[in-house]
């Protein structure tokens, strides 16, 4: 974008750090008007629009699934901004956002894993700084515990959204774990 023109009012990001990739695409408004709703197709992204992805979005702390292989993009206010976090679905709980920056786990996560129906990981935390885990929880299972550095966490759960968070006494890597039982259909 041109700092005197227009700025193109779509960015995307790839993020692949090893154990973990997903897409954030940021919808930015620098103009004096709204921009109207628009949808995003994910094959012009190219992502792939067979499979099903969830989607964070940064400011607003919604999580949402694609439809048809389209986000549905709302809106935007003059000088908005709204970081969508685009994460390939998986049959089992994962990480969808943390808040420590747009991101969305870029510049905070160290490790991340599922085993043993957990997952585990490592985040770089600030004192004072509350920090959140964003984890999707499809049905037939249920986040049993979830602790920082052996410590309980908060927990808040809506629906298939759970948000894990504790506040850091001081800036540091610290490990993290959430704890998941299955559903046995009978």
């Amino acid at each position: 974008g041109d700092q005197h023109g227009e700025v193109c009012p779509w960015w995307l990001n790839e993020i692949d750090i090893g154990f973990d990739h997903w897409f954030v695409l940021h919808h930015l408004n620098w103009s004096d008007a709204d921009l109207p709703a628009r949808k995003v197709a994910m094959a012009d992204l190219g992502i792939d629009p067979a499979k099903s992805h969830l989607v964070y979005e940064f400011w607003t702390d919604t999580i949402f699934k694609l439809v048809n292989g389209e986000l549905s993009a709302p809106q935007l206010e003059v000088k908005g901004l709204r970081s969508y976090a685009i994460r390939e679905m998986l049959n089992r709980p994962q990480l969808v956002s943390t808040n420590r920056h747009l991101s969305q786990g870029a510049v905070d996560l160290e490790s991340l894993r599922w085993q043993d129906n957990a997952l585990i990981g490592r985040s770089r935390v600030i004192a004072g700084d509350r920090y959140m885990l964003v984890l999707h929880v499809p049905e037939g299972f249920t986040l049993d515990r979830s602790s920082f550095d052996g410590q309980a966490a908060e927990v808040k759960i809506d629906g298939n959204t759970a948000r894990v968070s504790f506040m850091p006494k001081r800036t540091q890597s610290i490990p993290w774990k959430a704890t998941f039982s299955k559903s046995v259909n009978r």
